[in-house]
């Protein structure tokens, strides 16, 4: 049951966030050259994916694994451990505190069961299917309803400087800042989608995201009553990660916006 395995993944994750909690302040108060930094962070990371991958995969042997940075372990049933050791990585590595551990839970295709726990904040958002989205297992989650997009306070992740994705991304970007109320971009999709499902952001797009990056952050958002949808349109399947973390009633206006700037940029 999701349930069960709902406890182990909190473990789990927050396990791992003592791991890298501990290294984040010990990078902050240590002198270091930029190689000896990168090789300290690089090894944190891995010590995380290490604990992950070793906890959940005793716990449940035969599920499936599938975690950033690793090979895929390919399980021998139906399920599979969906996992993003560090979200948001590159602020891990500059000292700016917003990031955390992801983990989801799937079963015959679909997430079931969902874990995203920001260690620095003590915050561990998780999901069930069929029994809602929490705060630290007490605050039950719930997007607010209604609202129109002019009134949205969104997040975004941009591509490299040198990505071909970028002049679109420009392109949706000028839409939004036209469409909405304030933009931002907090640079961890996982935590940026809890915070959706938290109502702390009315939305959070990417147009390419790994499923380690969303899977849990897509669970927690509908249970709390949000939608996931692709950018590329509401009744379409998610492609490669193009998608759209929002209050229910401005996803179809979220949308139109997303299309005209990528029509833009296509001129």
């Amino acid at each position: 049951m999701p349930r069960q395995e709902l406890a182990i993944m909190i473990e789990a994750a927050k396990l791992a966030g003592q791991i890298l909690l501990a290294d984040f302040h010990l990078a902050q108060n240590a002198s270091q050259s930029p190689d000896e930094a990168r090789a300290f962070l690089a090894a944190s990371d891995a010590k995380a994916a290490k604990l992950l991958r070793d906890h959940l995969t005793s716990a449940h042997p035969v599920h499936g694994l599938l975690i950033e940075g690793a090979p895929e372990i390919a399980g021998n049933n139906q399920s599979r451990w969906i996992v993003d050791p560090l979200d948001g990585y590159a602020n891990f590595s500059r000292g700016l505190s917003h990031w955390a551990v992801a983990i989801a839970l799937e079963e015959n295709g679909e997430i079931v069961a969902a874990v995203i726990n920001d260690p620095l904040r003590q915050e561990t958002f998780s999901a069930a299917r069929g029994e809602g989205a929490w705060l630290n297992g007490e605050v039950r989650l719930q997007v607010a309803q209604g609202g129109e997009l002019r009134d949205a306070l969104l997040a975004t992740g941009m591509p490299g400087a040198d990505s071909d994705r970028m002049p679109e991304a420009v392109a949706v970007v000028h839409a939004m800042l036209q469409s909405a109320s304030g933009l931002r971009q907090l640079g961890a999709a996982a935590l940026d989608m809890a915070y959706v499902a938290a109502d702390r952001l009315d939305g959070y797009w990417n147009r390419h995201l790994h499923l380690w990056h969303y899977a849990a952050g897509l669970l927690l958002v509908r249970e709390a009553g949000g939608a996931v949808v692709s950018v590329d349109g509401l009744t379409k399947p998610i492609v490669n990660g193009g998608l759209v973390a929002i209050r229910e009633p401005m996803a179809k206006e979220f949308v139109a916006a997303f299309q005209k700037g990528a029509a833009a940029n296509s001129r």
